[in-house]
């Protein structure tokens, strides 16, 4: 390289920090970068989620947690691989459940939202990061071949702004470098809402059929791992995996964004309540951490009310 060449590149070396710096501020000022959770502003190049959302989603992640129904629990209450409560509950056919919190944690719970009723697609960035994270402390994540997202009815489909889990499973693929196949589970017949089925029994009943392997499924011999956003009951999660069981997959594992749990029942709690998050009760539930954006948004918003489908 010649003399004036390399003093040219030298000066652009100098200048691209600054010219670097220029073009966020100006993104900032034009185009502002909100956190997917609560809506904050954030600088240009932080990410998805601010400060305070990150460490409430990390603090989320590292509770307690059964490897077996994936409920958040003290670790006082967990027996090997199931908890107290798993372990009266014979339903599970899934080798272990990951996830990355409980749904009580506010940033999640908003992040699940956007997603499956604002069809926020930025959403699943974010989910998918932590849900893989989740799965790679997880002992049979090297065994899956394969990530099936829980099918989704077109009339459903069709109500609904985005197929959500559909999303969160093409993104965890791409991160995991693990084959999404979307076809192998169909959903022929439209049930109802599990929002209003208060009882584990009547969620277990209204997906019962609901779900039918697909022709060419192709899981036969293979390790699976179910995709959805969110596990209440453990009704959805179990009438897929007994479909791709009798479609002859080896071995079924689950992954979800969020662990709920039906009224009633009790789980560990967050330990403290984010700076910017404010208690809001939607549809009967019990106060939870909802980030304000949400909570202003949940009193004219009816979407906001339907957060207990599992």
């Amino acid at each position: 390289m010649t003399a004036p060449a390399a003093q040219g590149a030298s000066i652009l070396d100098r200048l691209a920090p600054a010219a670097s710096a220029a073009r966020d501020a100006l993104l900032d000022a034009v185009l502002p970068q909100t956190c997917v959770a609560c809506a904050v502003p954030t600088p240009a190049g932080q990410g998805l989620l601010c400060g305070v959302c990150d460490d409430e989603l990390r603090h989320a992640a590292a509770l307690p947690r059964c490897d077996r129904c994936g409920r958040t629990v003290h670790a006082a209450a967990i027996r090997g691989r199931e908890c107290g409560l798993c372990h009266r509950e014979a339903f599970w056919n899934v080798g272990g459940i990951a996830r990355i919190g409980p749904y009580s944690c506010g940033a999640l719970r908003a992040m699940i939202l956007s997603l499956k009723y604002r069809g926020t697609e930025r959403t699943a960035e974010p989910l998918a990061d932590l849900l893989a994270g989740a799965l790679r402390r997880e002992p049979w994540i090297g065994e899956v071949e394969m990530l099936v997202p829980v099918p989704m009815h077109w009339l459903r489909r069709w109500q609904r702004p985005c197929d959500h889990a559909n999303l969160l499973a093409a993104a965890l693929g791409d991160r995991l470098g693990i084959a999404v196949r979307s076809a192998a589970v169909r959903r022929p017949r439209y049930g109802p809402s599990q929002t209003r089925a208060a009882s584990r029994y009547a969620r277990f009943e209204s997906v019962r059929g609901c779900f039918a392997p697909a022709r060419g499924a192709r899981v036969e011999g293979r390790v699976v791992c179910i995709v959805d956003n969110l596990l209440v009951s453990g009704a959805t999660i179990h009438e897929v995996s007994k479909v791709l069981r009798h479609a002859g997959a080896r071995r079924v594992y689950a992954a979800v964004a969020a662990r709920s749990v039906l009224p009633g029942e009790t789980e560990a709690r967050l330990d403290f309540v984010s700076a910017h998050v404010a208690s809001a009760s939607i549809d009967g539930d019990a106060a939870v951490p909802m980030p304000r954006p949400e909570a202003q948004r949940a009193a004219r918003d009816p979407s906001d009310a339907r957060i207990n489908r599992d």
